[in-house]
């Protein structure tokens, strides 16, 4: 196997850690079931409307008003994972939601495409971890 190949596989394995460590540190919190779902539906939201809109729904829902059903929690800590994994993956200037948005936003086509591979590769990672490590699904 190749230098440039190994590379590509660690670096796989390594965003799967990540993932892995974000899901085991929600999945006893009162919104993993809400997590869950959102995380499940979020790839194909993204694939229909786009990063940049898909985002932006993810932090009109994650703004408000606490909520007692922590539907807003969720919608937070996705949002706030994915900022994590473009800050130590792709751009580590962005140390915000707010920050998340406006960068995505100021892409070019080129790069637009390349973090929404990478961003979609992340959360299947996700969706297999929330699969295993939480129980109950919310919708």
């Amino acid at each position: 196997m190749d230098n440039k190949k190994r590379g590509i596989i660690e670096l796989k394995r390594d965003i799967g850690q990540f993932a892995f460590n974000h899901v085991s540190g929600i999945k006893t919190e009162d919104y993993a079931g809400k997590y869950k779902s959102y995380v499940k539906s979020l790839p194909a939201m993204i694939i229909n409307n786009g990063l940049g809109n898909a985002l932006a729904f993810e932090l009109s829902k994650s703004s408000g008003a606490s909520d007692a059903s922590g539907e807003k929690k969720a919608h937070h800590q996705i949002l706030c994972h994915i900022q994590e994994f473009v800050n130590e993956y792709l751009d580590n200037t962005v140390n915000d939601k707010e920050k998340l948005i406006e960068k995505i936003m100021s892409l070019d086509t080129h790069t637009y495409m390349f973090w929404t591979e990478q961003i979609l590769l992340y959360l299947n990672w996700l969706r297999r971890f929330v699969e295993g490590l939480i129980a109950k699904e919310e919708g």
